[in-house]
């Protein structure tokens, strides 16, 4: 196991590890904190915490934790890697949860009724 290798932004700063091949025990809620130069805060856990059933959860906030920007759920490592990136770079871009000119369709997650990019759950491409 391999600690992976982020692609940040300049000026973010991140707090704990993922590795290329977790073990079960570091499949936690609070695996990895990025901090983004706008103020912006990417978190990623695993939820639930420990369970092989679980899922890696992406979530993007701003002052308060309670509410999030966005979230993201996958099991899928690399997704998970290529969603963190992605959310690093547009949010160091842009601080505003909304962005009109974009066409993402927002779902809700059904444990959390917290938005989801819908393309990332499988749900199709983008309208």
């Amino acid at each position: 196991m391999s600690p992976i290798c982020l692609k940040l932004p300049p000026g973010a700063t991140s707090r704990g590890v993922l590795n290329t091949a977790p073990a079960l025990s570091e499949l936690r809620e609070d695996m990895l904190d990025i901090a983004l130069p706008t103020g912006i805060r990417i978190d990623v856990g695993w939820w639930p915490a420990w369970d092989p059933t679980g899922e890696f959860v992406v979530t993007v906030y701003a002052s308060d934790w309670d509410h999030p920007i966005e979230q993201f759920f996958t099991k899928d490592l690399n997704e998970m890697i290529e969603a963190v990136e992605e959310r690093a770079v547009r949010f160091s871009q842009d601080v505003s949860p909304v962005d009109s000119s974009t066409s993402t369709r927002l779902e809700s997650h059904p444990t959390t009724d917290l938005p989801v990019v819908a393309e990332n759950r499988g749900q199709g491409t983008q309208t």
